[in-house]
């Protein structure tokens, strides 16, 4: 099922489409897309919510309660962050899952980070494949949904928290 949407509003910038394609050794495999047209694979779900986090920082949306400070021999805190304005100038920006349709997932998810409180996420996650919204208030219930998704779309448990 791909997936495009055009992005008009900084909001998306907090957006990230998860395409889980197989699940390896490591767990979940895939394709993660996000504003801009950036494209990243995952090989597992630390993987996943290291480089989403990256992406978030870079944009600096939604702002993060805490902070990670790094020093560099007693110099000031360095920041990784761009400036603010730089998402909310790209207008048209187009966030397409080119190759889905000759590369079917398993499942297909947007995640929308909302904010960024208690050193985790909280938002909203959909479940194309059904067209579900569940609300999340930590990065753990995330991937407990979206593990019980998976299991309800390969068939191993009809028992799920998606409504």
């Amino acid at each position: 099922m791909p997936i495009t949407q055009a992005v008009r509003r900084p909001g998306a910038v907090s957006k990230v489409y998860v395409y889980i394609d197989d699940l390896g050794i490591n767990g979940m495999q895939g394709r993660l897309f996000f504003y801009g047209g950036d494209e990243m694979s995952f090989n597992g779900m630390l993987e996943m919510l290291k480089k989403t986090e990256s992406v978030l920082d870079r944009y600096s949306m939604p702002q993060p309660v805490f902070q990670y400070r790094e020093f560099d021999g007693g110099t000031k805190a360095k920041t990784h962050k761009e400036p603010r304005d730089r998402a909310m100038e790209q207008k048209d920006e187009t966030v397409r899952a080119e190759g889905s349709e000759a590369h079917e997932s398993k499942a297909t998810f947007v995640i929308h980070v909302k904010y960024r409180q208690n050193a985790t996420w909280q938002g909203e996650i959909k479940w194309v494949n059904r067209d579900k919204i569940q609300y999340f208030r930590s990065s753990l219930e995330m991937i407990k949904l979206m593990d019980e998704a998976l299991e309800e779309e390969l068939g191993k448990s009809d028992k799920t928290k998606w409504k």
